[in-house]
């Protein structure tokens, strides 16, 4: 039989019984002095390193969620994401090693020299030159920093530790040979090279004042660079930069002219490809609530990634079927987000949990086709969605109560959202079957509605002929 301690005979054993020698409540202070100039790394040496790492990683991925929404270009804004799950998953990886340490929470905003750093660089002429300088400048001066972090852990006393750097640090390296390759294949231009040459000359200079990002380096006087930007382009700009080439309107096509794939099955195709419509927003949220925990942010990263993914496995699906992406209309809204709980929620709790039906439905319709590269779409999408509408449940009534003080339960929310989207629609100045619907309804029938989940995605749904391939 295992004892634990408090029952273990030899818990209870008196001073000096039979350890001679032994001091006895020696001060921390004091403790410390004895190891003098050692070079090993303790546990609380490790957990000021780990959480250093941590409040980077999350400072880098919410500067990229700010600068996204201004950079002009769908690839952009369709493959820059994924690093930001990167940046959050070292960040969770190097946690849950910190809590091993017995340590208190990991903070993760950066404080001090490092939110100096993370403010100046922050402040850029244009997105193009941010992102440039983020994986050009910045993130290997990240890996060299891994890279100290590795050559001063021991291989036995660090182990666990080292486990975590050698994945994380060639992760790094891994991201900004993929950067090199990116931007060379999807170059974007900043407005003003001159200005966009003189912010990548101070991002330098900053990283060259603080020799490095390892918290040792910060913990030295830094004299800062001046940044030459004055007015800079963002993060987190009032109005979003979209492709050029892409054309937008407000609202979903209703005729064959905005969307060919209109009253056919492979609609379904359609609504993949226009999911990077919620990139800007969900960034906007992601860079714009600040006093969440981080596995929000873990989670939320996964989750604006997903939506990458399904709109790239769109576009893609849609060329396989020999359409161009001028040939549609998309809808997008180009102002920043005011409320940012209230997209959370009516996207999580409505949109993606009102989608299944359709989705799911269209599968085996696919497959009866011969088409299950196109039923692969929905497949994965079902999957990643139940996963989605899991982090709203999970999240929306925190965020609620972060933002607002607000104790509403889930349903609550979900309701008001639900009285809220009717509301908009028979207000609204477009024509829609959900209009038509709601119209002919009385109050109370469409409180019914509001008050039925079903019912209410029912009615929202939209108008296909999934008969027709």
């Amino acid at each position: 039989m295992l004892l634990s301690y408090k029952q273990h005979p030899m818990a209870t054993i008196k001073k000096d019984t039979f350890l001679k020698g032994l001091p006895h409540g020696i001060p921390a202070d004091q403790e410390d002095a004895l190891w003098g100039d050692s070079l090993f790394l303790r546990p609380k040496d490790h957990r000021r390193w780990l959480a250093h790492f941590i409040t980077v990683e999350y400072a880098l991925a919410r500067l990229l969620a700010g600068w996204i929404p201004a950079c002009g270009n769908l690839q952009w804004k369709l493959h820059l994401p994924r690093l930001m799950v990167e940046n959050m998953q070292r960040a969770r990886r190097m946690r849950e090693r910190y809590d091993e340490l017995g340590a208190t929470d990991a903070p993760i905003a950066p404080s001090g020299q490092v939110a100096a750093f993370i403010e100046g660089i922050a402040r850029s002429d244009h997105g193009a030159s941010f992102v440039t300088a983020l994986l050009g400048q910045v993130m290997p001066a990240l890996s060299r920093a891994y890279e100290a972090y590795i050559s001063r852990s021991d291989e036995i006393f660090d182990a666990p530790t080292l486990y975590i750097l050698r994945i994380n640090q060639p992760e790094v390296d891994r991201a900004v040979a993929w950067g090199r390759d990116f931007l060379a294949a999807n170059p974007l231009a900043p407005a003003d090279a001159a200005a966009s040459q003189a912010y990548a000359a101070y991002v330098g200079e900053a990283i060259a004042a603080v020799g490095g990002l390892s918290p040792d380096d910060f913990d030295k006087p830094v004299t800062w660079p001046a940044n030459p930007v004055k007015v800079p382009a963002g993060p987190n700009p009032a109005v979003r930069t979209q492709d050029p080439h892409l054309r937008l309107i407000a609202g979903f096509p209703n005729t064959k002219e905005g969307n060919p794939t209109k009253f056919t099955l492979r609609e379904i195709v359609y609504h993949n490809a226009t999911e990077w419509q919620v990139i800007d927003p969900m960034c906007e949220i992601f860079y714009g609530l600040t006093n969440m925990p981080m596995d929000f942010f873990v989670d939320f990263s996964r989750h604006i990634w997903d939506e990458c993914r399904h709109s790239m496995m769109g576009f893609r699906r849609l060329k396989e079927l020999g359409y161009n992406i001028d040939d549609f209309d998309f809808s997008h809204g180009m102002e920043r987000l005011t409320v940012l709980e209230d997209y959370f929620a009516g996207l999580t709790l409505i949109g993606e949990a009102c989608s299944f039906t359709r989705k799911k439905g269209s599968i085996p319709l696919f497959l009866k086709k011969g088409d299950d590269r196109s039923a692969m779409l929905p497949e994965v999408d079902c999957s990643d969605e139940q996963l989605h509408v899991g982090f709203g449940h999970k999240w929306v009534t925190k965020i609620y109560e972060s933002v607002k003080g607000a104790s509403d339960s889930r349903e609550e929310i979900a309701r008001r959202h639900r009285r809220t989207f009717f509301e908009r629609t028979l207000e609204g100045t477009g024509t829609s079957h959900t209009k038509e619907m709601l119209a002919q309804l009385d109050e109370k029938a469409r409180e019914d509605l509001i008050n039925s989940f079903s019912g209410f995605c029912g009615t929202i749904e939209f108008k296909m002929d999934m008969t027709v391939y």
